[in-house]
């Protein structure tokens, strides 16, 4: 049983390691009812490595030290697992067929804390707060943290601890890591993508022990650096910032037909890839049990297979821009012709793939109305209701739903189809650079859904004039290489619209008043 836990600090002038990782040591030590001795004499300190970025423990025999954090905590879990208090903290490896299982999952989420928070989040944060303070510097780090602690939100939505059905070992180290987050850099408004988080945080610092060794939260109201300063002046129609991607239902390949040249196989693919790699595909898609061609050319059913890797992607990149503040929502399905034509570009781009209803049973419709092919129509007009203040923006909304597009040639499973699956994103800001980065920001997102989630390395770019999307100021994309073809494909893009459809859609707003007098 662990009962004196005897620790130092690095060989240097000033701590470089962040002050939180005490407090977790000071928590372990409280939980497991053990106490906490740091070492002055400098025979133990002058054992430590120069480099050392943590107070680090000495071995229970007096033999060494362990001096990375990680390691710290993992070594501290096996002594404390037969400790009367902390009997639940780390498993006691007595039923190894469990007990692995778990250490290996409170294992994964120390680690996250480690490489994750700590070193790419916390170190860097902690110095721009401290010492070199870059408004833009930390406004990157504070959006890429919301995007970390994302992963942590969306576990803890279904989930009330991070391992198991009590605290353990995983909880005492992040929830410690966390409470630095909450009371200097994440304010309300960022807290509120975290509304789990938050609770799992609450209920961390209810145990008596963490109470006793964190001290209580004082939540973080105004981010205490220096405000970024910039001009106040009437501006009207917001820059938007819009991006879509795309999960696209299938278009059958022609069957390949048997007989000479062809393999003869029931088992296997018949086609070669390198050699028919438009039918070999196709014999991928369907063989798998991806999808099934359905009677409609170009539409396809997805089966459980293809739906659940789209459901992993919406799940993981639905929590990703809700910790960026965006909100989903849903317009319906329809536009009037009217409407769709307002921005002329727009819609001689999209008339092709423009699908019409034109009758209700047997009766004409007095005026058609088109199947959305995409939504800026459909939104922006209600966006100009909803913008009237510069307290309405930035306003971020996406929506998850499908689009039909029905002229195109060479149809292609999950590349191009007339009905697919998508999310679109329709935000509005008050300046071109926060337009800007986040349309940055949104292809960083969709390169990971690619790299991270389905291991297919792409490419980031800027469209060509030519290429942009219609009545964009510009449009960046992710590709995909197909080594078979030497074909790249679009993976997903992200466009700046500028103030091309909030100046055809009247989307205006009252800004700040500038000397006393308000602007319109």
């Amino acid at each position: 049983m662990l009962t004196k836990i005897c620790f130092a600090f690095p060989p240097s002038e000033k701590p470089t390691f962040p002050t939180w990782r005490l407090s977790v040591l000071k928590a372990i030590a409280a939980i497991a009812g053990a106490s906490l001795e740091k070492i002055k004499d400098p025979e133990f300190s002058g054992c430590l490595p120069i480099k050392c970025k943590t107070p680090a423990i000495r071995l229970t025999d007096a033999s060494g030290w362990v001096t990375e954090f990680g390691a710290v905590c993992r070594s501290l879990g096996v002594f404390m697992a037969s400790g009367a208090g902390a009997a639940d903290l780390y498993p006691s490896f007595q039923n190894l067929s469990t007990a692995n299982e778990k250490a290996g999952q409170i294992d994964q989420w120390i680690d996250y804390c480690v490489h994750e928070l700590d070193d790419g989040h916390g170190v860097p944060l902690v110095d721009q707060l401290t010492k070199s303070y870059d408004a833009q510097t930390f406004e990157d780090l504070a959006k890429s943290l919301r995007t970390s602690l994302s992963l942590l939100e969306l576990h803890l939505k279904t989930n009330t601890w991070l391992v198991g059905n009590s605290m353990t070992l995983a909880d005492v180290v992040v929830a410690a890591t966390v409470k630095y987050f909450f009371e200097n850099v994440l304010d309300a408004g960022k807290r509120k993508s975290l509304p789990a988080t938050t609770r799992w945080f609450e209920t961390c610092l209810s145990v008596p022990a963490m109470e006793q060794a964190l001290g209580k939260v004082a939540y973080c109201s105004k981010v205490k650096v220096p405000q970024a300063k910039g001009g106040k002046q009437k501006k009207k129609g917001g820059d938007k910032a819009k991006g879509g991607k795309q999960k696209n239902k299938q278009q059958p390949q022609k069957k390949k037909k048997e007989g000479k040249g062809s393999k003869v196989s029931q088992l296997g693919l018949d086609a070669r890839k390198l050699e028919e790699f438009g039918d070999w595909y196709s014999e991928v898609c369907t063989k798998s049990e991806m999808i099934s061609y359905y009677e409609i050319s170009g539409c396809y059913i997805l089966r459980p297979w293809a739906y659940s890797i789209w459901d992993s992607i919406h799940q993981w990149f639905d929590g990703q821009i809700k910790a960026l503040g965006v909100q989903n929502c849903y317009f319906p399905l329809f536009v009037t012709e009217s409407v769709l034509n307002k921005e002329k570009d727009h819609v001689e781009d999209f008339a092709p793939e423009v699908a019409w209803v034109t009758k209700s049973g047997q009766t004409d419709l007095d005026v058609p109305i088109a199947i959305r092919p995409t939504s800026e129509t459909v939104m922006y007009p209600f966006y100009a209701d909803w913008i009237r203040s510069h307290r309405d923006l930035p306003l971020r909304l996406n929506q998850w739903c499908n689009v039909i597009r029905w002229e195109f040639k060479h149809p292609t499973p999950f590349i191009r189809s007339r009905e697919f699956l998508w999310q679109e994103g329709h935000t509005a800001f008050a300046t071109k650079a926060e337009a800007d980065a986040e349309v940055l920001d949104i292809l960083d997102l969709y390169s990971k859904i690619y790299e991270e989630l389905l291991a297919v390395p792409v490419m980031r770019g800027k469209k060509s004039q030519k290429e942009k999307f219609a009545g964009a100021l510009y449009t960046t994309t992710v590709e995909a290489f197909i080594p078979a073809t030497g074909k790249g494909v679009q993976g997903g893009t992200s466009h700046c619209l500028g103030q091309n459809f909030s100046k055809m859609f009247n989307i205006q707003y009252e800004t700040e008043a500038i000397g006393g007098e308000g602007k319109d």
